[in-house]
């Protein structure tokens, strides 16, 4: 793995600027969950469960379950500190004024603070290969290309997972689920999904800002307002003309991404389900922004 920490001492001089007035707000936010992440993410990355650090967890609870616009509002005056903030609870792909993006928020910059965003050293291929050969030590197998249509073609066992859509467990395992279930994985709605494009360049992204040019994940969506109004016409059914973007350039750490002098960048939008719009022009509209 190649750690990215978002917040090194030279990236933490570049966000006071960022932070400018909030500064002393994000750390009192932040800073104590930060300083037990382990304590945290045992916590909120589990399961739902009786909180094994009820102190901690009760803490934060207004935070958790409120809306990421009211926690920023609240907590933040500055617009870009709020944009900041919004772009972390953008990955929750849901409308910023529904709890509990304000969670989404807390996590993502949470993880920033604490480990950074790691990228997989030669692509996340190699995360794959990593636990196939760990699973192949202990007396395992995988196998490919047989898609599996029922349990009944798998062999016999005690426990099965299947990371599958709600609707393929129906067809896989319908038989031996009670009724109910059933009907409850039939009428699952799907939330929005993703238009991604990858790009194979010359060069590293020419960014205006040279913070971007030193960073493997660039959010793009402009003030909170507009990132809220992007994700909010999404959960919608439409498709904004300025979505959220999130941008990963993982070549410019990761020298096996790409051949020498070469450099590789993916992107992507969120997009309501079952979307055929091809939003490329989109994207690249918020990158050369």
């Amino acid at each position: 793995m190649v750690a990215m920490p978002l917040w090194s001492h030279a990236r933490l001089r570049r966000l006071r600027r960022v932070w400018g007035v909030d500064e002393a707000r994000w750390r009192r936010l932040l800073g104590p969950i930060v300083r037990r992440w382990e304590d945290a993410i045992d916590d909120l990355l589990a399961p739902f469960h009786v909180p094994h650090h009820p102190g901690l967890y009760a803490t934060y609870a207004p935070a958790l379950i409120s809306s990421a616009t009211l926690l920023a509002r609240t907590w933040f005056r500055s617009e870009r500190t709020r944009a900041l903030f919004a772009g972390m609870a953008a990955h929750s792909m849901m409308p910023l004024e529904r709890p509990p993006t304000g969670a989404f928020g807390l996590l993502l910059s949470l993880l920033a603070h604490a480990v950074g965003w790691p990228v997989a050293r030669g692509g996340s291929q190699s995360i794959a290969a990593a636990l196939t050969n760990y699973l192949q030590s202990l007396g395992g197998n995988v196998v490919c290309g047989w898609p599996v249509r029922s349990l009944a073609e798998l062999p016999s066992a005690r426990v099965y997972l299947l990371d599958t859509a709600p609707k393929g467990l129906l067809q896989i395992a319908g038989d031996r689920l009670p009724g109910r279930y059933q009907a409850q994985l039939q009428r699952y709605r799907y939330n929005p999904g993703v238009f991604k494009i990858d790009w194979a360049m010359d060069g590293p992204i020419p960014w205006q800002a040279p913070a971007c040019r030193q960073t493997a994940t660039v959010h793009l969506g402009g003030t909170m307002a507009e990132i809220a109004a992007s994700e909010r016409q999404v959960w919608q059914g439409r498709h904004p003309t300025q979505p959220y973007v999130i941008v990963a350039q993982p070549s410019l750490f990761d020298s096996l991404r790409a051949p020498a002098g070469m450099h590789v960048a993916w992107a992507y939008c969120h997009t309501p389900h079952g979307s055929t719009v091809e939003m490329t022009a989109a994207i690249e509209a918020q990158d050369s922004a």
